[in-house]
């Protein structure tokens, strides 16, 4: 498994988290995405409360090195951050961190069906009869 996640921690005040979030989801990952950049897999936002101000963490993947170099340049460890979020921030990290993936145990939850409309009758039908969820899965127990 060769895959590369890109780790970046930013935070904002109460009153401009939902802003930030809403920004990040509508506007930038959407044109992260629209960038098209070979490699590219994906971007996960998680978010905490941590009182008197909120902490975002946004998980990138991408397939190599030089994936992560297309999207954020020769300095790639370099903060990725538009001019709109940094008004919203309070801080964030300057440097992003890289890792590599060394190992990945993924399963169907029921969330992940439910959000899934299009397949998730294929799914659950599937692993019904099958009692298995994919090759890579040991025996799967639907949960109804």
């Amino acid at each position: 498994m060769n895959m590369i996640s890109r780790v970046r921690h930013g935070w904002t005040s109460l009153a401009n988290a939902d802003a930030y979030e809403s920004l990040l989801k509508s506007e930038i990952f959407v044109g992260i995405k629209n960038r098209q950049i070979a490699g590219y897999r994906g971007i996960q936002l998680f978010r905490r409360n941590l009182g008197d101000e909120v902490e975002f963490v946004t998980v990138m993947w991408f397939d190599t090195m030089e994936a992560v170099r297309a999207f954020a340049g020769e300095d790639y460890e370099m903060a990725v951050v538009p001019q709109q979020a940094r008004a919203l921030l309070s801080r964030f990290d300057q440097r992003s961190q890289h890792y590599e993936v060394k190992a990945e145990m993924t399963w169907h939850t029921p969330l992940q069906i439910k959000r899934n409309k299009r397949n998730r009758f294929d799914l659950l039908i599937f692993c019904v009869l099958r009692m298995k969820c994919c090759d890579c899965h040991d025996e799967y127990s639907p949960v109804l």
